[in-house]
C-alpha cells in the first residue's frame, strides 16, 4: 500500500538538509527489498525513510535500538516504521522484518549492529546476511557520509548547525543468488556479510578490512 506523503511532512526537510544524492534510480520502485547501511547518526533512518517515500512512496521499516523505541514510544515508533531489537531475542526483529518482506514491504537494516561515532566501518553482524538468504529479496546497499553523533540531542544540533555537509549514495541491488539454497552456516552467514559490508564501504569512501 502506498505511504500518504502528508503523513511525512518532513520528507522536505529531510531531503534538502541533505547536500549530495547519488543513485536514487537504483531503489526498485517497490517492495519488497532491504536496505542495507552503514550507521554514523540517530537521524540515518529518517534520511533514508524519506528518500524512500520520496521515490516510491512507500513506508520503510528499520530494525531499530530499543532504547529508541522506547524514547517515541510504541505508538509513535510503529507509525514511524520502528522494529525494536529484543535483547532477550534478537531474533525476534528479525522475524518481524522477514514477515514485512513476505508482504512486499521495505525493510532497512544497519549491518553493523549501532552507530560508529569515529565513522569507521565496525564488524559486521550476521541479521542483513539472514534477513537477504531468508527473503531472497533484492538488497539495496547505501553508504552515509556525514557528521556522527554522539546521541539524539547532538543528531539535532548537528543536522542544523549545516556545518558538516551530508551526502549519500545508493548502489545498485547487490547479486547474492550464487548464496542461495545452501546451507545456512556461519561460515555462509560471514561470507554474506562481507560482500554486503564491501559493498557499502564502496559508497561511503571507507575500508572494510575483515
Amino acid at each position: 500500500m502506498a505511504y500518504p506523503l502528508s503523513r511525512h511532512l518532513f520528507i522536505p526537510l529531510f531531503v534538502s538538509r541533505l547536500k549530495k544524492i547519488v543513485g536514487l534510480e537504483n531503489f526498485p520502485p517497490k517492495g519488497p527489498y532491504l536496505i542495507v547501511a552503514n550507521h554514523v547518526s540517530y537521524l540515518d533512518p529518517p534520511l533514508v525513510g524519506s528518500l524512500v517515500v520520496k521515490q516510491t512512496r512507500e513506508k520503510s521499516y528499520f530494525i531499530t535500538n530499543p532504547e529508541i523505541y522506547r524514547y517515541f514510544g510504541s505508538l509513535i515508533g510503529h507509525w514511524l516504521g520502528m522494529i525494536p531489537i529484543d535483547k532477550n531475542n534478537k531474533e525476534k526483529c528479525l522475524k518481524i522484518a522477514l514477515n514485512y518482506l513476505r508482504q512486499g514491504k521495505i525493510v532497512g537494516i544497519f549491518p553493523e549492529g549501532g552507530r560508529s561515532s569515529d565513522r569507521e566501518l565496525k564488524k559486521g553482524k550476521t541479521g542483513a546476511a539472514r534477513l537477504a538468504l531468508w527473503s531472497k529479496c533484492p538488497v539495496v546497499p547505501i553508504g552515509f557520509r556525514g557528521p556522527a553523533d554522539k546521541n539524539a540531542k547532538d543528531a539535532f544540533r548537528l543536522f542544523f548547525s549545516r556545518k558538516e555537509e551530508i551526502k549519500i549514495e545508493i548502489g545498485k541491488p547487490l547479486d547474492l543468488t550464487r548464496f542461495y539454497n545452501q546451507e545456512t552456516t556461519k561460515e555462509l552467514l560471514e561470507e554474506v556479510t562481507k560482500v554486503i559490508l564491501k559493498a557499502i564501504a564502496r559508497l561511503c569512501g571507507k575500508e572494510y578490512p575483515y
